[in-house]
């Protein structure tokens, strides 16, 4: 699923949402979410979203999310907006300098290796 789609998908489930509060009436806290574009759909599309078991539920490891699944998730209403801020994408995103000459090294290295033939 690419990421123009799942921004597709989400706003549909939202205008749904919001289809059918206002037709019953009824208020409803799953406004549109303005910071949902295409920085959030390229990151749930890269899998930056987990699930982590429920305390005293059982024992395991966080579980990455395909698109398919966040979806899947988002429509049942288990994710909540707070989840979807872009503060957090960006803070996931940063790396500090000596991380990022670090991998630069690498890269240089491996392509000296593959071109040398080594």
């Amino acid at each position: 699923m690419e990421a123009r789609a799942i921004r597709e998908v989400i706003q549909r489930i939202q205008t749904r949402r919001l289809d059918k509060a206002k037709s019953t009436g009824a208020k409803t806290a799953d406004a549109r979410i303005e910071g949902f574009d295409m920085k959030t759909a390229f990151f749930v599309r890269m899998g930056g979203y987990a699930v982590r078991p429920a305390p005293g539920e059982f024992v395991g490891l966080a579980v990455t999310l395909t698109a398919e699944g966040f979806v899947f998730l988002y429509a049942q209403g288990k994710v909540k907006p707070e989840d979807l801020e872009t503060t957090s994408i960006e803070d996931k995103s940063k790396a500090d300098g000596l991380a990022k000459l670090v991998v630069c090294i690498q890269a240089l290295v491996t392509i000296h290796a593959l071109h040398s033939g080594c």
